[in-house]
């Protein structure tokens, strides 16, 4: 991830909670991890490294102007700058 220069802020920010990332892990099929990264790979290992190819897919593959990405149950949601985004209900902390 990137940060202008000019203004000090980040390309983009990820929203993910400790709820979400294991619900979207648990989304996931045998079907969709077996043997993705080869037999020595557990299948929780493979559903997690598939979540960040997911997430980094997320920020790459859309607009130039997503500036979020938040997991929301099974899906990854992006928003851009011209749109807040709507943030699942939750006990939100931000961090630097």
């Amino acid at each position: 991830m990137t940060v202008d220069s000019a203004s000090g802020t980040p390309d983009a920010f990820l929203h993910l909670t400790d709820d979400d990332v294991e619900r979207y892990v648990r989304g996931m099929s045998a079907e969709d991890v077996d043997g993705v990264f080869g037999p020595e790979t557990t299948p929780a290992e493979a559903s997690y490294r598939l979540t960040l190819i997911h997430l980094e897919e997320s920020l790459l593959s859309h607009h130039p102007r997503v500036r979020y990405v938040v997991l929301d149950g099974e899906e990854i949601l992006t928003f851009d700058t011209r749109s807040s985004p709507e943030f699942p209900a939750g006990d939100y902390q931000w961090t630097s």
